[in-house]
């Protein structure tokens, strides 16, 4: 059978996991190649694994590969085997029990507690499948034909995949959130004390002591019950024994073990020889004179035991795992305070005393799962990148995609599908293929078939794209949008029903040489937006050619004689050019939405910013130092974009504000960066820059003159 594109991709990445020694990884490798070599997987297909329908949900693994399994398949979940026990189902046989819970919820019960589930909100999807029945639960009496329509498609499939929902608690909300209570537990599971202070700790509290103790017998040995006492020590050394011992106790030369020996020889009463006798001697001596008597080293000891750590973060995970375990696991936490407080003398254990404040890093591991309106956790750090505001948008995003359902109940299935629908990781994909749409799924289309597509929703709608917007341009002017959250703009966008071409980060090493439609539309509207203003001068945008390729304007623009030539720097260096054709998606957004309001001077000068740090950090590898320059220069585009909305008196006194900023950074930065001032003062004053030298562009061939 002939290679597939990406096997040798795949190849590389088990070759990695087992030098790791991750065996999930290799295991989901050695998956995805032997499926390849079998003929099951076709990598950049929608359909990729064979007889497997496109709605179906894959799991995927690094770079959009599908290996052979399926995220509502697999092993049985511990809800699959609670329900089996109750309806007292055999478990052996996982497709034959998943083929009998799938018909079982079909039954008049099964539907009865989907239809309760569905209005109380009581459950929870993981994937798209486990809407499904819920879905068809509620359409069983509306409509009939529609709740067969959806049976027809997913019952061969009965056997494979899960198309009920975990039961779970309501998952209403006020806020969103970037953690679930879940993910909080699940990192608490995993604390474990470190090492040394288990060490220090049982120092303090057993070795220590019991050293004292043997000091003592040795030092008196005359008593009537030594022999009875030194019996207890060894009883008390060999429990202790049991427990993480520091080197000082457990090396054989060791004084502590030299003492043990000499015990241990005067209670099975051998004399000791004259060679450890004066050992033990000296041994003895030395501890005497640097503690003095029983009186002055109980001070001490009582001085050390207050040196113990008595805070452990194993002990006080398990007393806040105990606080989170009554609330709803799968959403965040709306009030972090009432979980946060200092231990009580009822949840006291050792390593969690009463009266002690949680350390802090509990309370900012328990913040990362506050809920709040989003402008207010990206305000506060929580969300801190563009790529977690577009991972907590679909907990918005769901509800303008809802309202307009017929009663609760559909909201809430519609809410919980569209959720578990963008967890859903995008599939590699060839041809210019597009990754399966919502609308695709079978229940998916006759729920949202159903909305009243009111105006009221479509303002809603706009207006969540224009505060998003906003967000993300604001509090992260230095990023370009990345797609999971241009996912989320073309969902809003269509649901407010505005024809806005957005246009998505390509991976070099996959481009094709060739772009969709909708880019060459965003190229066009992009032209048209930035004709005459000073990002056009500084890139030198040319005029919209009818007839000319987008594909075939930026090979140009790059120099390129052909447009497939599998170069992964070529390939970048021609993505780049569509990137400044298109502006990767503001004009788009500039154009349709009143953005008018965006503070564009501080973003610039913010950018800048950027780019004055990130350049100046110490790198040593090339691939950290190229990524860099590259993100570098993708923030210059965008400084460069928000400069063009300002007036021309404003544009300079920024650059001049640039220039000072720049003059107080290092030399060799200073020296790096000077082409590309000198071709933003001369688009400034007019002109448009022709020579490429001036312009800072992340992706070249051969030494980058803008790296470090």
């Amino acid at each position: 059978m002939p290679e597939q594109p990406g096997q040798k991709y795949a190849f590389l990445h088990l070759a990695k996991a087992l030098a790791a020694g991750s065996k999930d990884k290799a295991r989901q490798w050695r998956d995805v190649l032997a499926a390849m070599q079998a003929g099951d997987l076709t990598v950049g297909s929608r359909t990729p694994v064979a007889g497997m329908p496109k709605w179906a949900t894959p799991d995927i693994v690094r770079g959009g590969f599908a290996t052979s399994t399926y995220a509502a398949g697999g092993d049985l979940q511990p809800h699959e085997i609670a329900l089996a026990e109750r309806l007292l189902l055999p478990t052996k046989d996982i497709s034959q029990l998943r083929l009998a819970l799938n018909n079982w919820h079909l039954s008049d019960d099964g539907l009865g507690i989907l239809r309760d589930q569905a209005q109380s909100g009581r459950f929870t999807a993981q994937v798209p499948e486990e809407t499904a029945l819920l879905t068809v639960a509620l359409l069983t009496d509306d409509d009939p034909n529609a709740a067969q329509a959806i049976l027809t498609e997913i019952t061969p499939f009965f056997d494979r995949l899960r198309f009920y929902p975990k039961p779970g608690e309501n998952a209403g909300q006020d806020g969103v959130y970037v953690r679930t209570v879940r993910q909080i537990k699940k990192q608490l599971k995993d604390k474990r004390p470190a090492q040394q202070i288990i060490l220090q700790h049982n120092s303090i509290s057993l070795w220590i002591p019991l050293n004292d103790r043997l000091i003592d017998l040795l030092a008196n040995g005359d008593q009537p019950d030594w022999h009875d006492q030194a019996e207890t020590w060894l009883m008390q050394y060999d429990l202790a024994s049991e427990k993480p011992m520091a080197q000082r106790w457990r090396k054989p030369n060791s004084p502590f073990q030299r003492c043990r020996q000499a015990l241990i020889e005067k209670h099975k009463k051998i004399p000791l020889g004259q060679n450890l006798q004066a050992d033990i001697d000296t041994i003895v001596a030395r501890h005497v004179a640097k503690y003095g008597d029983a009186q002055t080293r109980a001070a001490h000891r009582k001085m050390q035991a207050e040196q113990d750590v008595t805070i452990w973060h194993d002990a006080v995970a398990k007393v806040l795992s105990k606080r989170l375990a009554s609330l709803p696991a799968d959403i965040g936490i709306s009030d972090p305070e009432s979980v946060t407080n200092a231990i009580t003398s009822a949840e006291a254990i050792t390593g969690a005393p009463a009266g002690h404040p949680l350390p802090k890093r509990f309370v900012h591991t328990v913040n990362t799962a506050r809920m709040a309106p989003v402008a207010d956790l990206v305000q506060t750090g929580q969300i801190g990148a563009p790529e977690v505001l577009a991972k907590v948008l679909p907990q918005i995003t769901a509800k303008i995609h809802a309202s307009g359902l017929q009663n609760n109940a559909q909201t809430e299935v519609c809410t919980a599908l569209y959720k578990a629908f963008r967890n859903r990781r995008s599939l590699l994909l060839l041809n210019l293929q597009s990754q399966v749409k919502l609308e695709e799924l079978p229940w998916a289309a006759a729920l949202l078939g159903r909305r009243d597509s009111s105006r009221n929703s479509k303002t809603i709608a706009r207006d969540a794209l224009t505060e998003l917007a906003r967000l993300s341009l604001t509090h992260f002017p230095h990023v370009i949008f990345p797609n999971t959250l241009i996912e989320e703009m073309d969902s809003l966008a269509k649901t407010a029903d505005l024809d806005i071409p957005f246009t998505s980060e390509i991976a070099a090493d996959i481009f094709m040489g060739s772009f969709a439609p909708r880019f060459a539309k965003a190229a066009d509207i992009s032209l048209a937006y930035y004709a005459n203003t000073l990002y056009g001068r500084y890139y030198d945008l040319p005029t919209p050619e009818h007839g000319v390729s987008l594909s075939k304007l930026c090979a140009r623009r790059t120099g390129r004689s052909r447009l497939n030539n599998w170069s992964v720097a070529a390939n970048g260096m021609m993505l780049e050019q569509q990137q400044i054709i298109t502006s990767h998606n503001l004009a788009q957004l500039f154009k349709t939405l009143d953005l008018s309001d965006l503070s564009f001077a501080q973003m610039a000068t913010d950018c800048f910013d950027w780019i004055c740090k990130r350049q100046q950090i110490p790198l040593h590898d090339w691939r950290a130092k190229l990524q860099m320059t590259k993100n570098t220069a993708y923030a210059w585009r965008q400084m460069i974009a928000f400069l063009s909305e300002l007036e021309p008196d404003i544009q300079r006194t920024l650059v001049a504000q640039i220039k000072k900023t720049l003059a107080a950074q290092s030399s060799a930065f200073q020296n790096r960066i000077a082409p590309a001032i000198a071709g933003l003062d001369s688009a400034l004053s007019g002109q448009v820059i022709h020579d490429t030298d001036q312009v800072f562009l992340g992706w070249v061939q051969g030494r980058h003159p803008f790296a470090p």
